[in-house]
């Protein structure tokens, strides 16, 4: 395990193998996923963004966020050379385990033999939510021997025409005009939520929350919600509960293929402890406020020494250097003078120079535009 000062430097770390790049918040990764994509379009890129939500928060996260999330975690473990970016923020909650990505997985092809309605429960049984019409991530819609679909890692929705049992045509379609376009010949389907809402899961999840709180489990909202059979799908709140729909759970590093390396970001102990702090007083508060208990922290979290445990221990050859960007390229500020004649003059002598690539970051898009009209 390496670690980093900067995104910048991150950015200019040569890449060989997998390399699992770790930011402290959530924002920093964000940040280091667009600047990768600017800066290296041509490497494959996987990015675990944090769910977006304040902890214990009562709103569900974007199905977008869910989608890409669960998408990195079902791709990333046979990834052999590439980068992952994600954060402190995003691997400290407990994940569902990869045996339920694998057996909610599904690849479907055109001329297979899978009837409708038994697809139509798969898909319910893997989270999607059963609507009139598609719209969004996670949903899916039936109309006579039509089936919609959008999956959670897809950027657009598909439609699988039938022939009696047989999927005759799989085509991408348009969510605002509803209209067919190009034709595909498979999809991979994976469950659209992090959370288990099979028949299993359900179980799973009351007799895990009787035997948290005994008889005062049953008059919980999301217990009541679950046990009635009302719709969930759009329930907040329900990732806040994720170890309880499992027997087991299982952390980001879990899915990280073997021998990537790992690079987290400067100051990362420290950031942890302040972290830490601010969930439990978000779950205190909550707690405080009455109505639907939250899970303890300790259940839902990875506790600092958790975590730091699941880093790879540093080796001899780590030693030599301590931060993976000393021997990264370095980044120099640039500073122009006013007179717009000898901007010019400077910027050509810079581009004219043997350094092969340059950044150049303006403050404002004004500023920007006006910058480019100065390059040569």
């Amino acid at each position: 395990m390496q670690t980093f000062n900067h995104i910048d430097q991150a950015a200019l770390i040569p890449q060989a193998g997998t390399t699992l790049f770790i930011t402290k918040t959530a924002a920093e990764a964000d940040q280091l996923n667009r600047l990768l994509a600017a800066t290296a379009p041509q490497v494959t890129r996987f990015f675990f963004p944090d769910w977006e939500t304040l902890p214990y928060d009562r709103y569900a996260p974007s199905p977008n966020i869910i989608g890409e999330r669960l998408d990195t975690l079902y791709r990333m473990r046979t990834l052999k050379s590439g980068v992952i970016i994600t954060s402190i923020d995003a691997t400290l909650s407990r994940l569902c385990p990869p045996s339920f990505l694998d057996a909610h997985a599904l690849l479907v092809k055109t001329g297979d033999e899978l009837p409708l309605e038994q697809l139509a429960n798969r898909l319910a049984q893997a989270g999607f939510a059963h609507v009139n019409q598609v719209t969004e991530r996670g949903q899916f819609s039936k109309r006579g021997a039509v089936l919609d679909i959008f999956p959670p890692s897809s950027k657009l929705p598909i439609r699988l025409d039938y022939f009696d049992d047989e999927i005759d045509s799989i085509r991408i379609f348009d969510v605002k005009t509803q209209l067919s376009a190009a034709t595909i010949e498979q999809v991979e389907l994976i469950p659209s939520r992090e959370v288990d809402l099979s028949d299993a899961g359900r179980t799973c999840f009351r007799q895990s929350m009787r035997q948290l709180w005994g008889d005062k489990a049953e008059k919980h909202a999301l217990y009541q919600r679950l046990s009635e059979g009302r719709d969930n799908y759009l329930s907040g709140g329900l990732e806040y509960y994720l170890p309880l729909f499992f027997d087991e759970t299982a952390s980001f590093f879990d899915y990280l293929p073997t021998g990537a390396n790992v690079r987290v970001e400067k100051g990362a102990k420290t950031y942890l402890t302040t972290r830490l702090q601010h969930i439990q007083q978000r779950y205190q508060r909550i707690a405080g406020m009455g109505g639907s208990e939250p899970l303890p922290v300790d259940k839902l979290y990875f506790d600092k020494n958790q975590w730091l445990g699941f880093l790879p221990s540093e080796t001899p050859n780590d030693n030599r250097n301590t931060d993976s960007a000393a021997n990264a390229p370095k980044l120099s500020r640039l500073s122009l003078p006013e007179d717009s004649g000898e901007r010019l003059e400077q910027l050509q002598k810079l581009l004219n120079g043997n350094t092969p690539a340059y950044v150049f970051c303006r403050r404002t898009a004004q500023r920007q535009h006006a910058g480019l009209r100065l390059l040569p």
